[in-house]
């Protein structure tokens, strides 16, 4: 087993005794994560340029290795929230997060390298040399699924680093060997784990759940199989390849379905997945079993089915790509999109129901639910305060795309007073998520674009999407793919969307999001069924809303979900009757809204 290491210099200080070590660590300001990230690099750097005792190195990579997984961690949070392309200062954090695990992957290459040189007792450092290489996996894994995070390619080399440890821990015996204090934790298994996460075609999944994968992996990954070509037949060998996933040791790649070397007497292995499907089969069915039917029930089935199908092999595509040149307008993010079919006009539904009402918006009724305190409300008055801002029923607050990944603003307040810098910072995110993009190719499905790096367009996976060719109409679709080019433009696949949108405002009456503002939403209507776009994480099947598209109110309930992203979730939708009990629950809904102070 062989690296390719720095050269050390003379022998360590003092400073790199692990109890010294322990004390700076310890010692470092916590809170600004970046700064510590850098604090540690500067560190590893002149640490792996150093000769140290191989015991005493090991001890000190242990620890910085415990406090990067804390920076990874923020770092993660950090990622899920942001949108792309990326900008700048994103941009130099990202190569900073990956200079620092490459160093601490460098400094357990290290330790294996020293304990290898001691080939005379290498039964007593085995379990030494065990857990350095598995850590050097495993850090090079971090930078693929840190770069994978980001839509970003890994680094290059990275691969091929991969697959030459592993190749000589085969040869060694050491990638079944369990490390001690692991239990069934090994070389072989963290290997595998970083394979499939890449072949759970991550450029498609949506912002943090690549790490749920990797996750699920640890355990996971323990059921697939190498298969070894010299195990087979020759004649038996094509087809194993052509039905398999398959990893060239020699490509700078984690593998792909059905393709065999590059070059003739290349190595290869063949990954049988039949056990890995069976044990997400049996979770998907678990899951259908239990008839749960809520948003993050229904996300958790739907990851689990996309990695089913990308585990199983990219199967034909259903539809013909035919090279275009030329552009498209984007308009990107259901406020945005709600926006531009509204035809630009201000997002007023508390407004719009006071009127739709009439005046039994301020009748008496015997059937009112309206409480006493409430009835000095009227709709003259109603309107005044409206107007003048004293009743803001709608404030800046996240829903879960946003705290996620920063996906929903809401609108601006209906106030006739001059717009404060948050209202206007939000009406320029509004107007602002459009863009031209480049088209490469074209389906009857969808589109491949580029998006130039410093559009301001951003885009996410799942995000809606208003796409305008100029041939027919605009058509909704979403974002199914990204990938960031090295010139820092992204490349993205759009899919188109079934229904005719029309622009409207909901609010939830009964059910998951009862009492909620007003949010903006998109009825489909279809040859099938008519459904609802809204904000993801607010809704669930049989919450109760009232939709308003300024000239008729509605009660909807809502059935099932058809699809859903972390961005938009899309409801079948049954439309009921508002009958006299029915409108003055309504009415008292949103005396009740209007009354929220924020």
């Amino acid at each position: 087993m062989q690296f390719n290491l720095p050269k050390s210099g003379a022998g360590g200080s003092r400073r790199h005794e692990p109890e010294r070590v322990r004390a700076w660590l310890d010692g470092l300001p916590k809170l600004d994560h970046a700064a510590l990230g850098r604090e540690f690099l500067a560190y590893l750097e002149e640490a792996n340029a150093t000769e140290l005792p191989t015991g005493d190195r090991l001890a000190v990579l242990e620890m910085l290795r415990e406090e990067t997984e804390a920076l990874l961690d923020a770092h993660r949070r950090q990622c899920e929230r942001l949108s792309f392309p990326l900008e700048d200062e994103n941009l130099h954090l990202h190569d900073e997060v990956q200079a620092l695990l490459a160093a601490l992957a460098t400094g357990y290459r290290i330790v294996a390298d020293q304990s290898l040189a001691r080939s005379d007792r290498l039964d007593e450092v085995r379990d030494r040399l065990r857990l350095a290489v598995l850590r050097a996996v495993e850090l090079l894994g971090w930078r693929i699924v840190t770069a994978q995070s980001l839509y970003r390619p890994p680094p290059r080399g990275v691969w091929q680093e991969l697959h030459h440890i592993y190749r000589e821990a085969e040869r060694t015996g050491m990638d079944r060997e369990r490390v001690e204090h692991l239990s069934d934790w090994s070389v072989g298994g963290a290997y595998l784990r970083i394979v499939l996460t890449s072949l759970a075609d991550p450029f498609a999944l949506m912002q943090g759940e690549i790490h749920e994968v990797y996750r699920r992996l640890r355990k996971w990954a323990l059921a697939v199989r190498v298969v070894h070509p010299e195990e087979l037949p020759p004649a038996k060998l094509r087809e194993a390849i052509e039905g398999h996933f398959v990893i060239d040791l020699e490509r700078d790649a984690a593998g792909s379905f059905g393709r065999g070397p590059d070059e003739d007497g290349g190595e290869i292995r063949i990954l049988e997945l039949g056990e890995l499907l069976r044990i997400v089969e049996d979770r998907i069915r678990e899951l259908t079993l239990e008839k749960k039917t809520g948003f993050a029930d229904w996300q958790q089935r739907d990851l689990l089915r996309r990695l089913r199908n990308a585990w199983r092999g990219r199967p034909p595509r259903s539809a013909d790509r035919l090279s275009r040149q030329g552009s498209v307008r984007i308009i990107a993010g259901l406020p945005a999109v709600h926006h531009q079919l509204d035809g630009g006009r201000d997002f007023t539904p508390e407004e719009d129901e006071v009127t739709l009402h009439g005046d039994q918006f301020q009748q008496r009724s015997t059937l009112s639910l309206v409480p006493m305190d409430q009835e000095a409300w009227r709709n003259d008055e109603a309107r005044q305060k409206l107007a003048e801002g004293v009743i803001k029923p709608r404030g800046y607050v996240f829903d879960l795309e946003e705290k996620e990944a920063d996906i929903w603003k809401k609108a601006t307040l209906i106030s006739g007073t001059g717009k404060t810098t948050l209202e206007e910072w939000v009406e320029r995110r509004t107007t602002g998520s459009r863009s031209e993009l480049e088209v490469r190719d074209v389906s009857s499905g969808g589109f491949r674009m580029v998006c130039p790096a410093g559009s301001g367009i951003r885009l996410r996976v799942g995000g809606l999407l208003l796409i305008d060719d100029g041939r027919e109409r605009a058509r909704l679709g979403t974002v199914r793919w990204l990938m960031t080019r090295g010139d820092e433009a992204v490349e993205l696949g759009a899919g188109f969307l079934q229904g005719t949108p029309r622009p409207t405002a909901i609010r939830g009456l009964e059910g998951m999001g009862a009492g909620s503002q007003y949010q903006r939403a998109l009825l489909l209507t279809g040859d099938e069924h008519e459904a609802c776009l809204a904000p993801a994480g607010l809704f669930a099947p049989e919450s109760l809303v009232l939709t308003n598209d300024r000239e008729h109110l509605r009660l909807v309930r809502f059935r099932r979900i058809l699809y859903s992203t972390k961005s938009i979730t899309c409801f079948e939708t049954e439309t009921l009757e508002i009958n006299d009990l029915r409108r003055q629950e309504i009415i008292s809904s949103l005396y009740k809204l209007l009354n929220r102070e924020d």
